[in-house]
């Protein structure tokens, strides 16, 4: 047993349900749920899974199971460690010295690496425990879920389980990097899965495209479809958008034939049909168009990995960086996975291409 912030929790290592014979049978962006196992790639860059680093999800699944927090918290909280530090339980560059000299990325620790509290020239730093604490998966785990006060654990975020895994992890984390969150769900879900048995609703790799396509429901002009691995992270956006006051549309996937139409419709001389054959590197340039088309078999729309933003509030496309549309997709649209191409305020894809 161990002694957990003024109580006690009892924790048990779960039965690790590996089969024989699938080491190293998984694959970078694998959607299908099922078993994992040690030496199977477990993260979006591709780490590979070591005994330690399932012990530790481990102990994350089980302090879950022990606060009667639902499986998928426990998947969130799992997701969230394989981003952090690959769920690896370490002190990193911690330095009392740096810290205090202004280095202040040195004093996140941990398998959340979640930021210490420190006293510096008498001076108390508030944080989310010690260097000790946070290094103790246990403890580490169970702020995780809980927090404590002044940080905000999954549990005491309103309405955490109606929010998108990667959004529910944004909002304990405060991350520099709110997009990476949601890329590591499938592997988490995986993951928990071998742990406990449970079965979990697995998701696609999120921005690798599937082939399936879902409907969007907009707030401004006809429905849009993308792709399912962004689905759900394009509908919250929109649907939270509008608790603000912006109605957005717009459109995403559209066919290889369509872009070959686009390019002949904004300008470009060539491209009007697809045909047998066709070498896309003959094509004239992006830059040759009125509206800067991508070429045809290059472009994220023909994948569903993509959108192109209209707004109710400017009675149209986004067209400029100025308006409030652009502003809130400025301010949020990471948090959903989306990022901005520089050349056009309307266009958001996986990776801003």
């Amino acid at each position: 047993m161990k002694k957990l912030l003024g109580g006690t929790v009892v924790f048990m290592f779960f039965m690790i349900l590996i089969p024989l014979g699938l080491v190293g049978t998984s694959q970078v962006g694998a959607s299908v749920c099922g078993p994992i196992t040690v030496g199977d790639t477990f993260s979006s860059q591709g780490s590979t899974l070591t005994q330690e680093q399932l012990d530790n999800a481990a102990i994350i699944a089980g302090v879950g199971q022990d606060l009667g927090i639902p499986a998928e918290g426990q998947v969130i909280a799992i997701m969230t460690a394989i981003q952090e530090d690959q769920l690896r339980n370490r002190g990193g560059r911690f330095d009392p010295e740096l810290f205090a000299a202004g280095d202040f990325d040195g004093n996140s620790v941990g398998l959340f690496q979640q930021q210490t509290r420190l006293v510096i020239n008498g001076q108390e730093v508030d944080g989310w425990g010690t260097v000790e604490e946070l290094t103790d998966p246990v403890i580490a785990s169970t702020l995780f879920y809980e927090g404590k006060d002044g940080f905000e654990g999954l549990i005491r975020i309103d309405g955490w389980q109606d929010l998108e895994p990667g959004v529910a992890a944004q909002s304990v984390q405060k991350s520099s990097f709110a997009n990476e969150y949601a890329p590591q769900l499938p592997f988490a879900q995986r993951i928990h899965q071998t742990l406990t048995g449970q079965s979990v609703e697995c998701s696609p790799t999120f921005g690798a495209a599937t082939g399936d396509l879902v409907e969007i429901q907009t707030r401004f002009g006809a429905n849009m479809t993308v792709d399912a691995s962004i689905a759900p992270a394009v509908q919250a956006l929109i649907d939270d958008a509008a608790q603000d006051g912006i109605d957005f549309g717009g459109w995403g996937w559209r066919s290889h034939q369509r872009q070959h139409e686009l390019r002949r419709e904004n300008g470009c001389p060539d491209g009007w049909t697809h045909f047998d054959g066709e070498d896309p590197t003959q094509w004239s340039g992006s830059s040759s168009c009125r509206v800067p088309t991508a070429r045809p078999g290059s472009s994220f729309h023909e994948s569903g990995l993509a959108v192109d933003f209209r707004c109710a509030q400017t009675g149209g496309p986004i067209s400029n960086r100025s308006n409030t549309c652009y502003r809130w997709l400025e301010a949020n649209a990471a948090n959903y996975g989306l990022i901005n191409l520089p050349s056009e305020a309307w266009h958001w894809s996986t990776t801003g291409g």
